[in-house]
């Protein structure tokens, strides 16, 4: 049975664990959070990337059509995006 006063030691162990944590196979000595945020940051990136390449696959032709008049601005955007991406 799980009082509130254990729910809040079990978060506090957890919380111990995860700024103890070192990953020795890759010599990383890193908190688990760290590890954790810095793993979304990539993730964030390579979702960024992939938005990208599907922007700069649009054909060049395809802002003539009506529908896709908003695609030049994309482009635009999708270039910023990527230039932002090298230099941070």
């Amino acid at each position: 049975m799980y009082t509130p006063q254990a729910m809040q030691n079990q978060y506090k162990l957890a919380d111990e664990r995860a700024r103890t944590f070192r990953d020795t196979r890759r010599g990383d000595c890193r908190t688990g959070t760290e590890q954790y945020s810095t793993q979304l940051k990539l993730d964030g990136l390579k979702l960024v990337e992939f938005l990208v390449k599907q922007l700069r696959n649009v054909p060049k032709n395809m802002h003539r059509n009506p529908s896709m008049r908003h695609d030049k601005r994309y482009r635009i955007l999708s270039s910023r995006i990527l230039n932002k991406i090298k230099y941070t």
